[in-house]
This record gives C-alpha cells, structure tokens and sequence, in this order.
C-alpha cells in the first residue's frame, strides 16, 4: 500500500519519462528528413562567421601571434620540424622513417594547427557577435519613466541615470 509521498514520486517520475521520450515538436520534415526548426529561430553560425574563421585559422598560425598559446606552439614547432623531415628524412640523422611516414605526420599535425585555431577563431566570433547583440539591446530597449507628477513616459535606457533609475526603482 503507498502512501501520499511516494505516490507523488510514482506520478512525477511517470510525467518525466513522458516529457522525455515524447516527439512533441521534433517530428522529421518529409522534404529533408532531418528536424523541424523553429521558423523563428536564427541560426548560430552564419556562413560569413564560418568564413571569417577560416581565415583567421591560417593568421593565426603566425609564430607572433601562436607564441601566446604555448602548447600550440610547440605543436606548431614540431610541424615545422616534420615538414624539414619530409623534404630531408636525413637531415639530423640517418633514419628509417620514409618521407610518406613524414608527410603523414605534418599533415596531422597542421590539421591539428587549423582545427584548434578555427574552432578559436569561430568561438571568439560568436563572442564578438553576441556582445554586438547585447550593445544592440541595450540602446534598443524602452523604459517607463515616472515623472515626478506621476505621469509615466518612455525614454530609451540609455538615456536612464542611475538617479532617475533609483526613484522608478522606489517606485515600484
């Protein structure tokens, strides 16, 4: 025999695997068989973004600017010292790895290089477009301003004071 409590618990526990496994709103789209969106919803990487990235994934491969990421600077060390291997498998001392050996291994390693560089470069510009946004609502967004005869006005927040803010705040 349960008790109240632990009905609850059987009741909650039932409600959350519904929510769970429930297809609600995720239903595939028979045009491209993959999951619907939102039509509202803007996507988070734009193809600009992307590009931009890539650009900046080979600026950074720059030893100036790679220094400031020292474990990347290492590996970038090591391609480089790889690269002089592939050219001269020879050139410090005789070796039985061949160039192909050689040329594998840069090239892991300067996909290493770019990959760690884009997903930087692609990070620090979501920050830049999301602070942009942030700026952007911030001069957007109205305030109800009351004015001391209890009229209320609206006025941009940019243009709100931390005095001015202070009083609506008592206000309410």
């Amino acid at each position: 025999m349960m008790n109240a409590v632990e009905r609850k618990k059987e009741q909650t526990m039932q409600h959350m695997d519904t929510e769970m496994f429930s297809t609600k709103g995720n239903e595939p789209d028979n045009n491209r068989g993959n999951i619907q969106r939102d039509p509202g919803s803007k996507r988070s990487l734009s193809k600009d973004m992307i590009l931009q990235a890539s650009l900046d994934a080979f600026k950074k491969l720059n030893p100036v600017v790679m220094i400031k990421n020292p474990v990347m600077f290492i590996v970038e060390i090591g391609t480089f010292i790889t690269l002089l291997l592939s050219i001269n498998p020879d050139l410090f001392t005789a070796s039985e790895a061949g160039r192909g050996y050689n040329i594998a291994v840069f090239f892991i390693l300067l996909f290493t290089l770019l990959f760690a560089n884009f997903a930087e470069a692609l990070a620090e510009g979501r920050g830049k477009a999301q602070a942009d946004t942030l700026r952007k609502t911030k001069s957007d967004t109205m305030a109800n301003l009351v004015q001391k005869d209890g009229t209320i006005r609206q006025v941009s927040s940019t243009q709100l004071k931390k005095a001015i803010w202070s009083v609506w705040k008592s206000v309410n």
